[in-house]
């Protein structure tokens, strides 16, 4: 039951920019973002671009220049 509450939200955030806490509150399961187990879900499915603020799968994660966290389209590439 827990990994299927997990699968949701992390569902749920994919490709949208909702907070964390307003997509918990659509499942009531806020408590969850205290949830050192469910963080690490989190952490190893989807992310949060600091560019544009949506959610995205975690095979598309790319580091900026500044160590952040970014999508692929966010995140220029530097070809040299």
């Amino acid at each position: 039951v827990k990994e299927t509450l997990y699968s949701s939200v992390a569902n749920a955030l994919m490709g949208s920019p909702d907070s964390l806490i307003q997509v918990l509150g659509n499942y009531e399961a806020e408590y969850l973002e205290d949830d050192q187990e469910f963080m690490e879900y989190l952490d190893e499915h989807v992310f949060n671009c600091v560019i544009c603020g949506w959610w995205c799968p975690i095979d598309e994660i790319e580091e900026t220049q500044s160590g952040e966290w970014a999508c692929r389209d966010c995140n220029p590439i530097d070809e040299e």
